[in-house]
């Protein structure tokens, strides 16, 4: 019984409702064109972020500033990677290359100072340092555990009684 009740709830509502959505539907049709139009438009103004990864900073500067974008030069953090690189390039945008962006966006050029690169060059030698430690150390453990073996096997062959020619007459 209270199903029928809720049925025809809905069958009230519904007749109700549907015409003031209908009306409805027109505005938001046209809200929804409007927004695409909008959306449409701002994508032609976009502009392509270039490719300015591996340039010299002023290259990079004239570039970003020559397609009505601005930038903002920052130094770069070491990283062992940078350790043969040359100073004043380019390594990084922010937002990336090839990212569509609004005009007077401003572009986060990181690059290198020939002080990062020393500290790069730091910390790729202290990188290979450790990573020769660390293989020395597995070396050293893998003969210790060989040296275990070796010892423990010659114990377990003493144990074992040999019959000599002798012991069979």
């Amino acid at each position: 019984m209270a199903s029928k009740a809720v049925i025809g709830i809905v069958k009230a509502v519904s007749l109700v409702a549907a015409p003031i959505l209908a009306a409805q539907v027109p505005e938001l049709v046209e809200k929804a064109n409007k927004s695409k139009e909008i959306k449409q438009e701002l994508q032609k103004n976009m502009v392509m972020v270039p490719d300015v990864i591996g340039a010299n900073i002023s290259d990079a500067q004239n570039i970003i500033t020559k397609i009505a974008l601005n930038y903002l030069a920052i130094e770069a953090n070491a990283d062992k990677k940078y350790k043969d690189s040359k100073a004043d390039t380019v390594v990084k945008t922010s937002p990336r290359v090839n990212s569509s962006v609004a005009p007077a966006t401003v572009i986060s050029l990181h690059y290198l100072t020939k002080k990062v690169i020393e500290e790069s060059k730091g910390l790729a030698t202290e990188y290979e340092a450790r990573k020769a430690q660390i293989k020395q150390e597995r070396h050293d453990k893998i003969a210790s555990i060989q040296t275990n073996i070796q010892s423990r096997t010659k114990d377990v062959l003493d144990k074992i009684p040999v019959k000599r020619k002798t012991d069979e007459k």
